[in-house]
């Protein structure tokens, strides 16, 4: 390996040891109450360096949130397979493997931070944007959601946040309860919108039996 390619990986394996150390630290500490000295002692490093990777706590707190953004994005999107029922309750099974192993961190991305500060917003939106758009594939759907549909999914992605943390927080629900309940939700959705692809129709049973309503045969 050259000498460029080992300084390259040197600096990506210290900033990824660094955002780890960001993770817990802002887990466990509110982001008013943290100096940059105390993260620059818990990583072993020089407040120096610290400046150098991130241009300060700021710049280390939001480079922390989006490596913890792409990460939940990873374990919830990226996987090969076609579209179905199977692979969309195997991509809630990763989330929820991320958020398990992970739950102080997810906690900090979906609560922490100042509701109107617009850096920490525009990182959960876009966040969101991702999430929606896998949602989307994952599914089966093709192409930008329609805007009916497009606020199911952004209102259920909030409430997956929020359902997450109550698991997380308590640990008294089980977890193929919470996938199916959760997956019911959206299913109950889509085939309200008229929208429900047809591999999803059996979670949620006799109740909806027939045609989704914007699917309907109606005589002119």
């Amino acid at each position: 390996m050259s000498e460029a390619g080992r300084t390259r990986m040197e600096v990506e394996e210290r900033r990824a040891q660094l955002l780890e150390v960001g993770r817990q630290l802002f887990a466990e500490i509110p982001y008013d109450q943290l100096s940059v000295e105390q993260i620059a002692e818990r990583a072993g490093v020089s407040v120096g360096l610290l400046y150098h990777y991130f241009a300060g706590k700021r710049g280390f707190y939001l480079e922390t949130l989006r490596d913890l953004a792409q990460q939940l994005h990873d374990s919830a999107v990226l996987d090969p397979r076609p579209p179905g029922i199977e692979r969309f309750l195997d991509v809630m099974n990763g989330m929820l493997d991320h958020v398990e192993h992970n739950p102080d961190a997810f906690k900090v991305l979906v609560q922490g931070g100042r509701a109107t500060d617009p850096e920490i917003a525009a990182i959960r939106d876009q966040m969101h944007e991702r999430l929606l758009s896998g949602v989307v594939g994952r599914i089966g759907l093709e192409g930008p959601p329609p805007p009916a549909l497009r606020l199911a999914l952004r209102g259920w992605i909030g409430y997956l946040e929020a359902v997450c943390v109550d698991w997380v927080d308590h640990a008294d629900i089980d977890r193929q309860l919470l996938i199916g309940s959760a997956a019911t939700c959206l299913a109950v959705q889509l085939h309200t919108l008229g929208v429900l692809p047809p591999a999803f129709a059996p979670l949620i049973g006799p109740l909806f039996q027939g045609p989704s309503p914007g699917t309907s045969d109606r005589s002119p």
